[in-house]
């Protein structure tokens, strides 16, 4: 449960982070961020914040975006970070590298999977 909730976050993070300023919250996301880069159990609490702020919900059954069986027809990336969050992004080869926006101030680009 702690990989989908910190997928979840890093998939959702730049809009997540503009709502919840809107509403006076950035502190709750940038606590989930904290957390998660130490392994916590983020996933309770982001899926009530999501639905306080009418994000989308949650869902361990259903796979989340950027979380993807099979072999890739383009460059895989995934997270930069440990503990990893488990997403993964393509991109085509002539596109931008994926970012990681775990970190508020400094992007950092996704590692390329071998």
């Amino acid at each position: 449960m702690v990989l989908i909730g910190l997928a979840q976050l890093c998939e959702l993070l730049p809009d997540l982070r503009q709502a919840a300023a809107s509403q006076g919250r950035s502190g709750e996301v940038e606590e989930l961020i904290t957390d998660s880069a130490t392994g916590g159990n983020i996933a309770e609490r982001l899926a009530s914040l999501l639905r306080d702020l009418d994000g989308p919900e949650l869902d361990e059954r259903g796979g989340l975006p950027g979380l993807r069986p099979g072999k890739p027809t383009h460059e895989r990336y995934a997270c930069p970070y440990t503990p990893q969050c488990g997403r993964e992004s393509e991109r085509d080869p002539s596109g931008p590298i994926p970012e990681c926006h775990r970190e508020r101030h400094t992007p950092r680009n996704m590692r390329l999977e071998a």
